[in-house]
C-alpha cells in the first residue's frame, strides 16, 4: 500500500480515535492525525467514578478528588484521531476535483452538473450500500475512491449491477486513475454531442434480479441456448448482453437506438482504454447481437437496408476524430453459421469499411469473461503479462490467444475469429503467468457452468 499520508489516513473510518497504545504504526507521525489531552479519565480505583487529574510530581500520578493515587498511563491520558475531512480536502486538491465535499454517512460525496466524486474512507461495511445505491441510481458518472482492498471489492461488486458510467478507484495512482474517469466522460459527452443517443432503460425487474444475484446474467447468458428465439426473447438478450458488457468494461456499452436510421451512436458501443498510458482508447466496440433463431447479420451494402452501413460510418468518423487505430464489431449469439459468417465477411471486404475486426462471440463466452471478471481479475490478485484486465480484454478482441483449427485461419484471414467458452478459457490461460492462479481460475470457470447447467460441461 502506499505511504502517501493522505491515503493512509483515509485507510480508516471518519474521523476514528485510538489510544496512544493502539495508534498503528502507518499513522505514527501523519500529517492528519492529531494528538489530543483526554480530560475525562476515570479513575481507575475499585467502583470510584470520579475523573482523575495528573498530579505534578516525578513521576507523575493519577489523582481524584477522593484521594485515590494512581500510576501515571501515558496511554490513557492522550488520545488520538484522524481529520478525515481535511484528508479528503488535500485528495480533492491532489486529484484537480473542484467542490466542497458534504458528508452522507459514511460517504463524502461532491457533485457537479454532470459528474459525482464519492470518498469512501476505511473499510468495507453493508450499510455503505444503500447510500451508493442513491447517487448510482441518479447520476450517470460515478468515480468512487476506496483505500482498502475489501472496500474496493465489495463497492465493485455492487456498482456493477448498476448502469451509467462507474469506476472505483484505489491507491496506489490515484491521480491517474482519476483522470481516466475524466477522460471517459470527456469522449463520451464528445461523441454525444455530434451523435444523439437513445439512452433505453433496463427493465426494473431485471435491474432487480441482477441486485438480489449479481451472477443472475452469467446464469441467463449460459441457459440463453435453451430459448426459442422469438423478438421478445431477442430483445432480452440484448438487454443481458448489455448489462454483461457495462460489468467488463468501464465504459459501459448501452443499448442505443438501433430503430432509428438517423444520426445515432451505434448499438452497445464503447471503448477500451489504455490502463498504462495516457488514458487514450485503445479500442472501439460496436456490439450487435444476432438473432438466436435466424442468425441473420444487418446488411452494409444493399440500398434498402443502409441502417448498419450508417453506424459503421458513424465508428469510423469517432475512430478518426480520436485516433483511434483499432476498432471492433462484436456480434452477440448463442451460436453461429458458418456460411452466414462469411457472406457477411465476404460483403463488408467488398465495401470501404473494410478496416473493421470482426468478432462472433457466443454467450457462453461472454458468460466466461463474466466470471473471470467478477471472482479473479482484480488487481494484485493475478498477474497478466502486458498488462491487467483491459490489456487482456483488449488481446482478445485484437489478437486472441488459442489454438485454432483450419477454419479459424480462414476467418483470421478475413480479420474475424469466433469466440467460444473454450477461446476464453486457453486465452486466459496463456495470458497468465502464475500457473496457480491459471489453473484456479479455469477451475472457477468450469464449477460455475455446471453449477448453472451441468448438462454442458
Amino acid at each position: 500500500m502506499t505511504t502517501n499520508p493522505v491515503h493512509e489516513s483515509l485507510r480508516f473510518r471518519f474521523n476514528e480515535q485510538f489510544s496512544a497504545d493502539q495508534l498503528p504504526d502507518e499513522l505514527d507521525g501523519n500529517e492528519f492525525v492529531a494528538k489530543h489531552e483526554n480530560n475525562s479519565i476515570v479513575c481507575p480505583e475499585g467502583e470510584c467514578t470520579e475523573k482523575v487529574n495528573v498530579a505534578d510530581s516525578d513521576p507523575p500520578q493519577f489523582v481524584c478528588p477522593k484521594g485515590h493515587i494512581n500510576p501515571y498511563d501515558e496511554s490513557k491520558r492522550f488520545y488520538f484521531d484522524i481529520d478525515t475531512s481535511r484528508a479528503i480536502e488535500e485528495l480533492l486538491s491532489e486529484v484537480a476535483i473542484e467542490g466542497q465535499a458534504e458528508r452522507d454517512g459514511g460517504l463524502a460525496v461532491v457533485e457537479d452538473s454532470e459528474t459525482t466524486f464519492v470518498v469512501v474512507p476505511g473499510d468495507y461495511r453493508d450499510t455503505l450500500l444503500q447510500n451508493l445505491g442513491q447517487y448510482l441510481s441518479g447520476h450517470r458518472n460515478i468515480c468512487i475512491m476506496t483505500f482498502t482492498n475489501d472496500c474496493r471489492d465489495g463497492i465493485k461488486r455492487f456498482i456493477d449491477r448498476f448502469g451509467g458510467l462507474s469506476m472505483v478507484v484505489q491507491p496506489p495512482n490515484v491521480k491517474r486513475k482519476v483522470s481516466k474517469f475524466t477522460s471517459l466522460v470527456d469522449i463520451r459527452n464528445s461523441v454525444e454531442a455530434d451523435y444523439l443517443p437513445e439512452n433505453e432503460e433496463v427493465p426494473e425487474d431485471l435491474v432487480q434480479k441482477i441486485h438480489d444475484n449479481p451472477q443472475f446474467v452469467v446464469s441467463e447468458l449460459i441457459n440463453y441456448e435453451k430459448i426459442e428465439g422469438s423478438k421478445a426473447e431477442r430483445e432480452r438478450m440484448e438487454q443481458l448482453s448489455t448489462l454483461a458488457f457495462s460489468q467488463l468494461m468501464n465504459f459501459p456499452l448501452n443499448s442505443l437506438g438501433m430503430a432509428d436510421r438517423g444520426n445515432r451512436i451505434p448499438d452497445g458501443f464503447g471503448f477500451i482504454f489504455d490502463r498504462d498510458g495516457s488514458n487514450d482508447p485503445l479500442l472501439i466496440l460496436d456490439s450487435k447481437s444476432v438473432s438466436s433463431k435466424t442468425r441473420a447479420y444487418p446488411k452494409i451494402t444493399e440500398a434498402d437496408d443502409a441502417q448498419y452501413r450508417k453506424y459503421l460510418e458513424i465508428a469510423e468518423d469517432i475512430s478518426y476524430q480520436h485516433g483511434i487505430s483499432q476498432r471492433a464489431v462484436v456480434f452477440i449469439s448463442p451460436e453461429y453459421s458458418e456460411s452466414k459468417i462469411h457472406d457477411f465477411l465476404d460483403e463488408l471486404g467488398r465495401s470501404d469499411l473494410d478496416e473493421f475486426r470482426v468478432l462472433f462471440m457466443e454467450l457462453e463466452a461472454l458468460a466466461a469473461l463474466l466470471l473471470l471478471r467478477s471472482t479473479h481479475a482484480i488487481d494484485r490478485k493475478i498477474r497478466l503479462d502486458k498488462g491487467r484486465w483491459e490489456q487482456l480484454l483488449y488481446n482478445l478482441v485484437v489478437d486472441p490467444k488459442f489454438d485454432r483449427e483450419p477454419e479459424d485461419y480462414e476467418l483470421e484471414r478475413k480479420n474475424a475469429d469466433v469466440i467460444d467458452k473454450q477461446v476464453v478459457v486457453e486465452h486466459i490461460s496463456q495470458s497468465l503467468d502464475e500457473q496457480r492462479s491459471k489453473e484456479e481460475i479455469i477451475k472457477t470457470i468450469e464449477e460455475k457452468f455446471k453449477e448453472f447447467d451441468p448438462h454442458k460441461i
